[in-house]
C-alpha cells in the first residue's frame, strides 16, 4: 500500500527547462484575471464547516487496523502535500490543463486510500468532468484552486488524526 501511495504522490514531472514557457499575452481573456479574484478566505470558511477530512474507521480498515501504518500513510501525505500544492499552482499559472487533470487523478487515488472523503469527492468530480479535454478551462482552474484549499484542510487535520492513532487505545475497566 505504501508503494502505491508513493507512486500516486510522486512529484509531477516538471517541464523541460530548455523549453521556454510562453509569457502571458497582454490581452489575456478576462477569465484569466478572474482566477486571481477567488475569495480564498470565503472558500476556506465554507470547506471548514464541511464533513471531517478523514474517515478514521475506514482509514483503519484500509490499513488492516494497523495504527502505525495509518500514521505512516498520513505522514507521507503531509510530506508530499507541499509538492502537490506547488505543482497545482504552477500548472494553473501556466494554464497546463493536462498536468492539472493528471494531478487530480493521482490525488483521487491518495484520497481514496486515506479515506479523505471530501478530497475524494472533489478529485473524482475533477477527473470525471475534465478528462478527455472536456469542460471549460477557466472552470478547471477555479476548481483546482478549491482543491488546493481542501488539500490544506486535510494537511491541517492530519496531525490531529495522527496523534489520535499514535496513542494506545484505552481499555475500559468494568467493575
Amino acid at each position: 500500500m505504501i508503494r502505491i501511495l508513493e507512486r500516486w504522490t510522486a512529484p509531477a514531472p516538471t517541464s523541460n527547462p530548455a523549453t521556454p514557457v510562453p509569457a502571458p499575452e497582454q490581452n489575456a481573456p478576462a477569465a484569466a484575471t478572474e482566477l486571481q479574484s477567488v475569495d480564498i478566505a470565503q472558500l476556506h470558511e465554507t470547506l471548514k464547516d464541511c464533513q471531517p477530512c478523514f474517515d478514521r474507521g475506514r482509514l483503519l480498515e484500509t490499513c488492516f487496523e494497523d495504527n502505525e501504518l495509518a500514521v505512516e500513510l498520513l505522514e507521507m501525505f503531509v510530506d508530499r502535500a507541499e509538492t502537490s500544492l506547488t505543482s497545482i499552482e504552477q500548472a494553473i499559472q501556466q494554464r497546463d490543463r493536462k498536468t492539472l487533470v493528471s494531478l487530480a487523478h493521482a490525488l483521487k487515488g491518495v484520497a481514496g486510500n486515506l479515506s479523505a472523503t471530501a478530497l475524494l469527492e472533489q478529485t473524482t468530480r475533477l477527473d470525471r468532468d475534465y478528462r478527455n479535454n472536456e469542460g471549460d478551462d477557466d472552470a478547471l482552474f477555479r476548481d483546482m484552486q478549491t482543491l488546493q484549499i481542501e488539500i490544506q484542510r486535510c494537511v491541517s487535520a492530519a496531525s490531529g488524526l495522527q496523534a489520535s492513532l499514535a496513542r494506545p487505545s484505552e481499555t475500559l475497566t468494568v467493575s
